[in-house]
C-alpha cells in the first residue's frame, strides 16, 4: 500500500492518493481531498482536523477512519519537489480551556516564567493586573444592607 501527497495550486488544497494491492482490486487508486480550514488545520473528513500535514499522515498510518486503508509506505516521484511540507503556515497552538476552580489566585499574580503546558497564559496574566492595578484606585466600601445583600456606599 503506497500513498502520495499533492498539492493543487488552483483549488488550494491537498489530496491524498492511495494505492491499494489488496487481492480484490489489484493496483485499485482511491483519492481523498485534504480541506484547509482558516486557522490552517487540515481535514479529510470535519470531524477530524489535524494542525499539520504531518499529523494527519500520521494519524492516517495507524487509524483508516473512512479511508480505504492505512496509510503505510509514501511514494516519492524522481525530481519531485520535497517542499510540501515546507511551504505550510505554522500550525496555530491551541491551549485547552481554563478551568477557573482549578486555577490559583497566586498562579495568575506570580512573576516566575510560565511553563509549556500552563493553562494560563502572559496575555491573562496582564488582563488581571491590570485591572487589579485599575480598580484598585476606587476604593468603593462594600456594606452589606439590611437583607443580607451587599451595596456600594458612595
Amino acid at each position: 500500500i503506497r500513498y502520495r501527497l499533492f498539492y493543487s495550486d488552483k483549488t488550494g488544497c491537498y489530496s491524498l492518493s492511495i494505492r491499494c494491492t489488496n487481492h480484490e482490486s489489484w493496483n485499485c487508486i482511491k483519492h481523498y481531498l485534504i480541506n484547509c480550514l482558516e486557522n490552517s488545520w487540515l481535514y479529510i473528513s470535519p470531524s477530524l482536523t489535524f494542525p499539520s500535514l504531518h499529523e494527519l499522515v500520521d494519524y492516517y498510518s495507524e487509524n483508516s477512519d473512512g479511508l480505504c486503508c492505512c496509510l503505510k509506505t509514501p511514494c516519492f516521484i524522481q525530481g519531485a519537489s520535497s517542499s510540501l511540507f515546507h511551504n505550510l503556515p505554522k500550525p496555530v497552538e491551541v491551549k485547552k480551556s481554563l478551568n477557573w476552580q482549578q486555577i490559583k489566585s497566586s498562579d495568575l499574580l506570580s512573576e516566575e516564567r510560565l511553563t509549556e503546558d500552563s493553562p494560563i497564559s502572559l496575555g491573562l496574566r496582564e488582563a488581571v493586573t491590570t485591572y487589579l492595578f485599575m480598580t484598585d484606585d476606587l476604593s468603593l466600601q462594600v456594606t452589606p444592607n439590611r437583607k443580607g445583600r451587599q451595596t456600594k456606599d458612595t
